[in-house]
C-alpha cells in the first residue's frame, strides 16, 4: 500500500475514534441530565437577604416574584447577559432589560419566564416597565408599586396590611386567593386593576386621572353599602 493511501487511512481512522468518542461523552452528558429539574435552563445566584425589591426593564420576558427559604435570583441562561443586580442598604436593585411587547398582549404570553427571584422577607416591591408575577407572599404588610405601563399578575398573597399602587398606565389583576384586613388600592395616571381575586375586610380605594378598578358584584355591593 502506498504511503500516501496508508496515511489517509490513518487520518479516516482517527476521525471515526473521535466521532465514537465524542458521541459517548455527549450521551454521558444526556443522561446526566435531570429532566425534572424545572429550574435546568436557569443560571442560579444567591444573594443576601433584603426587604425592597426594585425591579425595571423591560416585559419582554415576565418575572415570577415569590417567597422562599433563601434569597436567590436565577436567570434564563439565555438571558443572562439581560440582568444587571445590586444591592443597596436593604433594597435588592434588577434591571432586566430587553425587547418590549405591546401591553395588551401580556396577559395571554407563553413566553417562559425570564427571572424568577425569590425572598424570604420581602415587604415592599417596587416595578417599572416589567410583566411580573408576584406569588405565595405571607405578611404582616406588603407594599406592590407599580410603574411604567407594567403588568403584574397578583396570586396568593396574604397581609395584614396590603398596599398597591399603580400608575404611568400600569395594570395588575388579583388571581385566585388573596386576602387583606385592609386593603389601599391607589390608581392614577389611567392605571387599571381588577379586584376579583383579592378577599378583604376593608377597602380603601383612591383613584385619580381616569383609572379604572374592577371589582366582584358582591365586592361592589359592598363597598356601595357601605
Amino acid at each position: 500500500m502506498k504511503s500516501g493511501n496508508i496515511a489517509l487511512s490513518i487520518l479516516v481512522l482517527l476521525l471515526l475514534t473521535s466521532m465514537v468518542w465524542v458521541n459517548t461523552q455527549l450521551k454521558e452528558v444526556y443522561h446526566e441530565i435531570d429532566f425534572t429539574d424545572k429550574l435546568r435552563s436557569y443560571l442560579t445566584i444567591e444573594t443576601d437577604q433584603y426587604s425592597i425589591l426594585k425591579v425595571s426593564g423591560s416585559n419582554g420576558y415576565p418575572i415570577d416574584i415569590k417567597q422562599s427559604e433563601k434569597p436567590s435570583i436565577s436567570v434564563l441562561r439565555s438571558r443572562a447577559s439581560q440582568l444587571e443586580h445590586r444591592i443597596e442598604g436593604d433594597t435588592l436593585i434588577i434591571r432586566f432589560s430587553g425587547a418590549r411587547v405591546s401591553p395588551a398582549s401580556l396577559a395571554a404570553t407563553t413566553t417562559p419566564t425570564g427571572l424568577i427571584i425569590s425572598s424570604s422577607k420581602l415587604s415592599g416591591v417596587i416595578l417599572t416597565d416589567t410583566h411580573n408575577r408576584v406569588t405565595g407572599f405571607s405578611q404582616p404588610s406588603f407594599t406592590l408599586d407599580l410603574r411604567g405601563e407594567s403588568y403584574t399578575e397578583i396570586t396568593d398573597n396574604q397581609a395584614s396590611t396590603l398596599r398597591v399602587k399603580a400608575s404611568q398606565r400600569s395594570s395588575f389583576e388579583f388571581y385566585n386567593k388573596n386576602t387583606a384586613d385592609t386593603a389601599y388600592i391607589t390608581l392614577k395616571d389611567n392605571s387599571v386593576g381588577f379586584l376579583d381575586g383579592l378577599s378583604y375586610h376593608r377597602l380603601q380605594p383612591a383613584m385619580e386621572d381616569s383609572s379604572l378598578m374592577v371589582l366582584s358584584k358582591s365586592a361592589l355591593q359592598a363597598l356601595i353599602k357601605k
